[in-house]
């Protein structure tokens, strides 16, 4: 009914404010939360993409089509990071200068997933 379309439009109205209110409330924390996750893999030598789960099926197909330099590099920072924790020590100062954002693996994911989005549309 009417009403009831009403009633629905105006949840919906205070649904979306909330979350705009939200949004703005977190986006701090959000921030900050960044910093220390950057923080924490610059102590160990990490980029953000080294953290992704090599078992899934995109991440899998994406790593086999970087080059065998950066699937390599990629190995031994991980094992340098778990050397690195195994004996509670961190990277030099020095070698923490670094963007952990950079992508070596995005590119190949983003054609990855659409190529399975493709396939299990047919």
């Amino acid at each position: 009914t009417q009403s009831t379309w009403g009633t629905v439009e105006r949840l919906a109205s205070m649904a979306t404010r909330m979350l705009e209110v939200l949004t703005k409330v977190l986006a701090p924390l959000r921030a900050l939360n960044n910093k220390i996750v950057n923080k924490d893999l610059r102590k160990l030598g990490l980029l953000k993409e080294d953290l992704y789960n090599s078992s899934v099926p995109e991440i899998e197909i994406a790593l086999a089509r970087i080059s065998e330099a950066e699937r390599q590099a990629r190995n031994m920072r991980l094992l340098r990071a778990a050397d690195l924790q195994s004996k509670h020590q961190y990277l030099p100062k020095e070698l923490q200068n670094y963007d952990v954002e950079r992508s070596y693996l995005s590119e190949q994911l983003e054609i990855a997933q659409r190529e399975i989005e493709d396939r299990a549309r047919f």
